[in-house]
């Protein structure tokens, strides 16, 4: 059985951040106890459109979505890790990465890393700023 090999499309657009998740908590958990953190609905519909233009292929990665159209947000929930390797290989410690895209209105942004901080089966939630990662990894998220 061979490795498979994912190619990642480099298009530039930055106007989202990173939070980064430690947990031991399996994905649908972690987006169960997200949501009801933040009181929004990631859900999986749609990521694969969401997310399949940055591979060559299928999204290979679990992910969820949640889109606010009143306040012109957006997150994506992505399970960093499978079995063919790492979503961001940079970072190898966050279990989860939470992209945030916002409007500057959107009520969200300044307490999401704090009430994640909160839940027990989170062990950490810090910010990730895209621009510094290891090896350049730029994402579109549209």
């Amino acid at each position: 059985m061979g490795i498979s090999k994912y190619k990642i499309k480099v298009d530039y657009q930055h106007d989202y951040y990173g939070v980064g998740i430690s947990t031991s908590a399996n994905a649908h958990r972690t987006c169960y106890l997200i949501n009801k953190a933040l009181k929004i609905q990631l859900t999986r519909n749609d990521v694969e459109e969401e997310l399949g233009h940055i591979y060559e292929s299928d999204f290979p990665f679990i992910a969820y979505k949640y889109e606010s159209e009143e306040y012109r947000f957006k997150l994506l929930l992505i399970k960093n890790k499978n079995e063919e390797g790492y979503f961001m290989k940079s970072c190898k410690e966050a279990d989860f990465l939470l992209l945030v895209k916002e409007h500057e209105d959107a009520p969200i942004n300044s307490d999401i890393i704090a009430n994640l901080n909160k839940l027990d089966l989170i062990q950490l939630a810090y910010f990730i700023d895209l621009n510094k990662l290891k090896g350049g990894l730029k994402l579109s998220i549209e």
